[in-house]
């Protein structure tokens, strides 16, 4: 029976595996991790702004098939912070691959992770990681006002009469208790109860017998003693929220009622669950860990065409047949730039956002899970930043140009600063008038480029004539054709065609008004 069971859930997991379900997220919770802990000194952080632009929480989605609430907090951090090559970068993509190949070793993992209770875990991280609430209590007053509600109570019962009024008075008193300090006291047990899950889960972990070098697992092994140890005393504390059982619900509700028990076990092991509390941090971390590399090594079985990066310090980019994760009947580009920023031109809608886009988010990819959509990938150890979705800031009173202006500033003191960064800008300055337009986004690009590569895409062709000394010339231009008007090809060069009133034309404007539209602009062509 038992195999029967364990064979059809191992058909599930393979299945899940292979052809995963997608679910909806709830970002709050699953940047707990990420907000509770301070990144290795060694790694950058990826801002807010950057991840929005390049719909970094769309590509998690696309990663994320994680178990476990843990697994999903940890993948996440794990992609907000770009990490140097080698050591834990490029081990944990050594690990992916290697569960992607031993499905045996994979599926003993995964049924282990089926014992990490399911629900919100953001209120563990936060307590584990930040502070355990403490509720003041006197040991000494808990215990002697337990041991007199167990006697009076028996008391009552055997003397009865006149006594059998205390009994209801002692219940009242301690359900009195138990209410003025419910909400801590629910909220700290159901921590313990979910970190029982972990603890009891990382020492199923630590029994399996594993050939392979997962750092994780070898950690898990040596800390087993200890965490032998936790489960037991998270399990005597947490026995309160075992909702597994409607007897044992009302049956501990019932010694809460009696002696308080709750309050009287917290107050005798809350320092010692302090004093463990590292040790139950690398068992919530390496349970995310094992978890995040199963969901990578199903992303990586599904995805043939990526490659692992060559990371190095010179300001060289080099990507054959790229292409943005995002995009299903994807045109892969291949591009190389050795030093030199690229200014990319071409009409609307003819691909020079995704470009971008595709640069930044593969470059994030290389340094967060070493591995880039691409043939072969030699890339530079930048952080990243961009100015793509810029907004009207209606609340702030601000203007789609001036909250431009603000953004691009950021970048101009990161360059005071030394800059070696990749910077991103779509449509530079495009809230404004040509003239000033130009003029204003040649002395920004100019400076930033002095140190850093920036990718900037423009409908502005003159700005090539003030940045060719630094920027390298890149567009995408039509092909004539209505049924398929862009190839999504880049080509060298400025791109000379324009496709605005077309495009006005073709979505059904009014004839008299397109023809005009194309009169007024032969004339301020010829007008200079």
């Amino acid at each position: 029976m038992i195999y029967f069971f364990q064979k059809k859930l191992r058909k599930k997991l393979r299945e899940e595996w292979e052809n995963p379900i997608r679910w909806g997220r709830d970002f709050t919770s699953i940047r707990s991790l990420f907000e509770s802990t301070f990144p290795d000194p060694k790694s950058s952080i990826i801002d807010e702004k950057t991840w929005d632009d390049l719909d970094m929480g769309s590509v998690f989605r696309k990663i994320d098939t994680t178990h476990t609430s843990v697994g999903q907090q940890y993948l996440y951090r794990k992609m907000r912070l770009l990490q140097v090559p080698g050591g834990k970068l490029e081990d944990d993509y050594r690990v992916a691959r290697l569960l992607q190949e031993d499905r045996e070793v994979r599926e003993k993992l995964q049924i282990c992770l089926k014992g990490v209770k399911e629900g919100d875990a953001s209120i563990v991280t936060r307590m584990l990681f930040k502070k355990f609430p403490e509720v003041s209590l006197s040991k000494v007053a808990i215990v002697i006002w337990s041991m007199l509600s167990v006697f009076t109570l028996v008391f009552s019962a055997l003397i009865g009469g006149f006594f059998l009024i205390l009994i209801p008075l002692i219940v009242g008193i301690n359900f009195a208790i138990s209410r003025y300090f419910e909400n801590a006291t629910d909220k700290i047990t159901y921590v313990f109860y979910y970190l029982y899950n972990i603890v009891a889960t990382s020492e199923r972990i630590a029994n399996l017998d594993i050939s392979h070098d997962i750092p994780d697992y070898r950690e898990l092994k040596q800390n087993k003693s200890s965490i032998r140890t936790i489960r037991n005393l998270l399990k005597l504390l947490s026995v309160s929220q075992n909702h597994e059982g409607i007897i044992i619900n009302n049956a501990m509700y019932l010694l809460n009622l009696v002696i308080l028990y709750d309050l009287l076990i917290y107050s005798f092991s809350i320092k010692r669950i302090i004093r463990y509390q590292e040790i139950i941090k690398k068992c919530y971390l390496a349970i995310g860990a094992i978890d995040t590399n199963i969901a990578i090594s199903s992303y990586i079985y599904r995805h043939k065409s990526i490659c692992n990066p060559k990371l190095g310090a010179a300001h060289k980019i080099e990507l054959v047949d790229t292409y943005h994760p995002l995009i299903e009947d994807y045109v892969a580009n291949s591009f190389s730039t050795a030093g030199a920023s690229a200014l990319v031109t071409g009409s609307n809608m003819a691909g020079k956002t995704t470009f971008i886009k595709t640069i930044g988010v593969n470059l994030i990819l290389a340094r967060t899970l070493w591995f880039c959509h691409a043939t072969q990938a030699n890339l530079p150890i930048l952080d990243v930043f961009s100015s793509i979705k810029t907004e009207d800031g209606l609340e702030e009173g601000k203007s789609f140009y001036f909250s431009e202006l603000e953004r691009l500033n950021e970048f101009l003191k990161i360059t005071e600063k030394g800059g070696n960064c990749l910077f991103l800008i779509d449509e530079i300055y495009r809230g404004t008038n040509t003239v000033e337009r130009v003029a204003g986004a040649a002395a920004v690009l100019q400076e930033l480029a002095s140190n850093s590569i920036v990718f900037v895409t423009t409908h502005d062709i003159e700005l090539a004539t003030y940045l060719r000394k630094q920027y390298e010339m890149w567009y995408f231009e039509e092909t004539g054709s209505t049924t398929h008007p862009f190839d999504y090809k880049l080509r060298s060069g400025v791109c000379e065609t324009r496709n605005a009133l077309k495009l006005m034309d073709n979505i059904g404007y009014p004839k008299h008004i397109t023809k005009h539209a194309v009169e007024l602009a032969k004339k301020m062509e010829d007008e200079g």
